[in-house]
């Protein structure tokens, strides 16, 4: 938003652009090295052993905490409902009711229609 500022590269579209796709790309490399989570890999595809090279890549774990972690996990899949649009809706129905949450929400979408409305006009 700053750098379409007039004075900066506002002028020039083509520079504009360019000065965004420069570390959206880098991002974009950077992720390929990343692994997936180790939750995902467990719980999603149980595949165990893709597991723990995950956990041991992002927390570097091994031993028994690298079995306790797995453990957790495994636990906390177990403990979760097989119906996960009933929770999404239960969760969203209670993140709606804590006031703090609900005016955060309304603040961003005005913020958010404010900066639209200022783009159009």
């Amino acid at each position: 938003m700053t750098l379409g500022m007039g004075h900066l590269l506002g002028h020039s579209l083509p520079l504009l652009v360019g000065a965004a796709a420069i570390p959206s790309t880098m991002a974009f490399m950077l992720s390929c090295l990343l692994k997936e989570s180790p939750k995902y890999l467990l719980i999603n595809k149980s595949d165990r052993a893709a597991a723990i090279d995950s956990y041991r890549f992002y927390q570097g774990l091994a031993g028994g905490a690298l079995e306790k972690a797995i453990e957790e996990t495994l636990k906390e899949a177990e403990g979760k409902s097989s119906s996960w649009q009933l929770s999404f809706f239960a969760e969203l129905r209670d993140c709606w009711r804590k006031v703090h949450i609900r005016r955060g929400v309304v603040l961003g979408t005005c913020a958010m229609v404010v900066g639209w409305l200022e783009a159009v006009w």
